[in-house]
């Protein structure tokens, strides 16, 4: 997978690869379906993160306000934000961080395993279960 530059070029080459059984058996269909589905989904997650981070501005104008002064000294008004004015928006990235840790788009966690037996609201949990917290 690393020498090529996408994910479309990755499969599509081990789509050739006959010692790859997985996707040896793909067909295009196959491959529209998988990147479709990368692509509605990379949309959704995106238009719901900004539609928190939105709601969670406009319930704090404070916050608002500071990102704009951020912005506008940083950036100026003259133009559009670019990729490297990033690292000098320290204000905003956090507030990024902070609507994902309060809306993540991803509400299940990755699954963990208990170590022990253990009890948790009355549920009994046994050593090496498999938990997800939602």
């Amino acid at each position: 997978f690393r020498q090529h530059k996408d994910i479309l070029g990755a499969t599509l080459a081990q789509m050739k690869n006959p010692n790859n059984e997985f996707f040896s058996s793909f067909d295009r269909d196959n491959v529209k379906a998988i990147m479709l589905d990368l692509f509605v989904g990379g949309i959704g997650t995106s238009l719901v993160a900004i539609v928190w981070a939105l709601a969670a501005l406009i319930k704090h104008p404070r916050v608002m306000k500071l990102v704009q002064e951020e912005l506008d000294s940083v950036i100026g008004k003259e133009r559009l934000a670019v990729e490297s004015d990033l690292p000098k928006l320290t204000y905003l990235d956090m507030v990024v961080k902070e609507t994902f840790r309060l809306y993540p788009v991803a509400p299940l966690l990755v699954p963990h395993e208990s170590m022990e037996d253990v009890i948790v609201d009355g549920y009994e949990i046994p050593k090496k279960s498999r938990v997800i917290i939602n």
